[in-house]
């Protein structure tokens, strides 16, 4: 291989970016995965393996009980030296729902009751709808729409894994709350065009800092597409019928209304959360990526404080089989499954 070229063949890999960021996980305590596989039809209709770049995760745990963890899927894009990652920003017409940082518990016998720190871990960081690759002989979006979407189709399944863990648990120790985010990791500066830049401005300008103000990170979001949603709809069914839809069910009659917690859980929540699970793909440069996880961290720890359980999970030795009752005092409410 000439010499030099093999570098940039190297760089371009993604592979020392890979590299950089395991470390960086690995040295804050992390524990790393590898990658995270999963499957899905390809654009022919064919079953096919796909992969996230890098799985890693942890645990929030006390004296023995699971409160809950938190997931990481992060794919990683090398961008040559003098490539600039540009953002649509998207126009405040209407209200978002869900957030970059996910909460899977609709299948679990415990509830967050405090979702301030979940919301306000994405306090300052510019939602987005579309991006592209800037360089000075072009522009291309693949790159950053093929990472994107690696993500979304991986989230549902880091769900699917979290829900039927949940109705296959048989001590309350073992339950906890679950927390995801799906992030794009790039070596690109980021930029967003500035608010009320128009066509004009863009002709005028003598420089691209004229019309793009740079961004530490950035949310881009996007609706499930029918392909996403259909795919996302046949996970959750699967999952239902494997033990979820019972679990939800025994939830419901041991459920009593608490001061924080009024309604009962439902599918409907668990499909919601499930759907919307890869909506939101957090993106930030390398540099930027060790405060993303310490704020990912800090809002999973701060929501575990507010955990509250809406029922009891026991298994019963003498009759093979987990017993599921209310809080209430007297016992009532206790089920099988």
């Amino acid at each position: 291989m000439a010499d030099g070229k093999w570098k940039e063949s190297l760089l371009k890999s993604s592979l020392p970016l890979e590299h950089a960021v395991a470390e960086l996980l690995a040295k804050n305590d992390w524990h790393v995965w590898g990658q995270y596989s999963y499957s899905r039809k390809n654009e022919n209709g064919l079953g096919t393996d796909f992969s996230a770049d890098i799985h890693a995760s942890r645990e929030y745990n006390e004296e023995g009980q699971c409160f809950g963890n938190l997931d990481v899927l992060i794919e990683c894009k090398y961008a040559s030296p003098g490539v600039k990652w540009v953002f649509l920003p998207y126009p405040e017409t209407a209200q978002l729902f869900s957030g970059m940082l996910k909460v899977f518990e609709q299948g679990s016998n415990k509830r967050i009751t405090n979702h301030k720190p979940v919301n306000s871990a994405e306090d300052g960081v510019e939602y987005c709808i579309r991006g592209i690759s800037l360089h000075d002989s072009g522009f291309d979006e693949n790159s950053i729409n093929r990472g994107a979407y690696q993500l979304r189709y991986a989230m549902p399944r880091i769900a699917e894994r979290v829900f039927s863990t949940d109705a296959s648990d048989m001590h309350d120790e073992d339950i906890g709350v679950s927390f995801a985010c799906a992030v794009l990791v790039t070596t690109a500066p980021l930029y967003c065009l500035k608010p009320g830049v128009t066509l004009d401005d863009v002709f005028a300008a003598n420089s691209l800092d004229d019309v793009v103000e740079p961004a530490e990170r950035l949310i881009l979001w996007e609706e499930a597409s029918p392909d996403l949603e259909e795919y996302t709809r046949t996970i959750y069914q699967e999952v239902l019928e494997n033990g979820l839809e019972e679990r939800i069910r025994e939830y419901q009659r041991a459920f009593r209304p608490s001061a924080n917690l009024k309604h009962p859980p439902n599918q409907g929540q668990g499909w919601w959360a499930m759907r919307e699970a890869g909506s939101h793909v957090l993106v930030t440069t390398l540099k930027g990526l060790g405060d993303v996880l310490s704020t990912l961290d800090a809002a999973a720890r701060e929501a575990m404080l507010g955990v509250e359980k809406i029922a009891e999970v026991r298994f019963d030795p003498e009759k093979g089989k987990v017993v599921i009752s209310s809080l209430a005092k007297s016992g009532d409410g206790a089920s099988e499954v």
